[in-house]
């Protein structure tokens, strides 16, 4: 059997390019602080995900096969990956300047040819909602095997930021706790521009297909994979055929609906044609990178002043309060002083689970707590309030007991909306970034509120750090 990627031709192997891409791997790591006597934390044990390294490289682009156009904006984490100005891969953006897509899509091109496009819809026009972005780094995972496709993942590191709207937004991607989303039958979704049909022409605009996911054994049996089927993949489709991911649909998201909200759980990989019966679509199963991931996208080292040490404090100690700033821009969205917030108790800014940083924002984490921390700012034009959230606690099961809620409030203190709530049953044990759109408050001045409810029984934390308004 012949594999091949899903960016050109899915079935016929690229030539070999010998330009070199170097990568480099950095480990995320977990350290547990000290407790204070009021709050109590769970601490996990990292998980460590790579597999065995690999050798080789490229193969080709895939398309959408049985499905139907998308509505502009209806996956704004969709990204278009060109090659010299030409559709070559999707990919979904993880964080405002990160991307992650296949290594086959990476690896054996120059960088310099490649840049990444957000915001797009039909990609032969110009619809003035796209932001363009050249790359500044491209890591391939260094155990990628470009003859069998284990650890096909990629990570893109764009230029800058791109801005965050109602057509540009990041996707939480899966980790090693929505192992659910990989059980047999559950219905994901994959998008790209890619071929219509094996071998057949591409869309102008982003196409969606439906697709359940098949068991490894199944997609592993002789009249299927014949044992090709890793443990860093996983297989969506139908027996019989008819629905799929195609030539030009390389790189791009495969996601999943968990508690209402969509996860990036796989990547576009590889196939044998495209919608053929008991030739199952083949996806990396993003869950397995989590550590690898976060040790790029999440190791921002905190700026200083050269020279200047870091401030240290005690675990657990509270910064002062201090008086807050009266509207304009958010400020201090990294919790490192207490400037700008107002904090009910004292004490909610703390150093016991910083993201980025010495501090960030600790709700709850005791019996009966309703802590809360807010800023008064005024919303501009096109505003996205992002934030990163983290839940420990010794709650288990899917009820919901304890509560993290990210409201707007009026000067005067009358509520206005809740934006999100956050649950002991939501995704713990992992920084998770929620972007939200306030271009409906554009202009008003608004109390950002984060608050932590717990009731009389198992003890949940809720974490928040690295704010941004912009």
């Amino acid at each position: 059997m012949e594999r091949s990627g899903r960016w050109t031709i899915r079935r016929v192997r690229a030539a070999v390019i010998t330009t070199v891409l170097s990568t480099s791997v950095l480990l995320g790591g977990y350290a547990a602080s000290a407790k204070d006597s009021k709050k109590v934390e769970v601490y996990p044990l990292p998980v460590v995900d790579e597999k065995q390294p690999g050798s080789d490289q490229l193969p080709p682009p895939d398309k959408i096969v049985g499905g139907s156009a998308a509505t502009a904006g209806e996956f704004p984490w969709q990204a278009r990956i060109a090659r010299n100005g030409s559709l070559h891969c999707g990919g979904s953006l993880i964080a405002p300047q990160w991307v992650l897509t296949a290594a086959h899509c990476v690896q054996g091109f120059s960088v310099s040819s490649l840049s990444v496009v957000m915001g797009d819809h039909n990609w032969t026009s110009n619809e003035g909602t796209e932001q363009n972005r050249t790359i500044a780094q491209a890591v391939v995972h260094p155990s990628y095997n470009a003859s069998t496709y284990d650890n096909d993942i990629a990570l893109l590191k764009l230029s800058s930021a791109v801005t965050l709207n109602s057509r540009v937004a990041v996707i939480p991607f899966a980790t090693t706790v929505d192992n659910a989303l990989y059980n047999a039958g559950v219905v994901s979704t994959v998008t790209g521009w890619g071929a219509l049909s094996q071998n057949g022409s591409s869309p102008s605009v982003l196409y969606k297909v439906q697709v359940p996911v098949v068991s490894t054994a199944t997609c592993n049996a002789s009249n299927a994979y014949n044992g090709d089927i890793t443990g860093n993949m996983v297989c969506a489709g139908y027996a019989a055929g008819g629905k799929d991911s195609c030539q030009g649909d390389s790189g791009g998201p495969f996601v999943a609906q968990s508690s209402g909200a969509w996860k990036l759980t796989g990547i576009v990989s590889w196939g044998e044609g495209c919608a053929q019966p008991n030739k199952y679509g083949v996806y990396t199963k993003v869950a397995n990178y989590t550590s690898w991931i976060n040790g790029y996208v999440g190791s921002v080292t905190p700026t200083t002043v050269p020279g200047t040490p870091v401030p240290t404090t005690v675990p657990g100690t509270p910064v002062p309060t201090s008086t807050p700033v009266p509207g304009g821009s958010l400020q201090n969205g990294g919790f490192e002083s207490s400037a700008s917030w107002v904090q009910s108790p004292s004490g909610i800014i703390a150093t016991n689970r910083p993201r980025t940083g010495s501090y960030s924002a600790w709700l709850a984490g005791y019996n009966n707590g309703n802590d809360s921390i807010y800023q008064t700012v005024t919303v501009p034009a096109n505003g996205v309030l992002s934030y990163y959230w983290y839940v420990t606690t010794q709650e288990s099961g899917s009820t919901v007991y304890d509560r993290l809620y990210v409201r707007l409030y009026s000067n005067s203190g009358s509520l206005i909306t809740t934006l999100r709530t956050w649950s002991n049953a939501s995704t713990k044990n992992t920084w998770t970034l929620d972007s939200i759109s306030l271009s409906a408050y554009a202009g008003q001045t608004v109390r950002v509120q984060f608050v932590g409810t717990t009731d009389s029984s198992l003890v949940t934390s809720f974490f928040v750090d690295d704010v941004t308004l912009q």
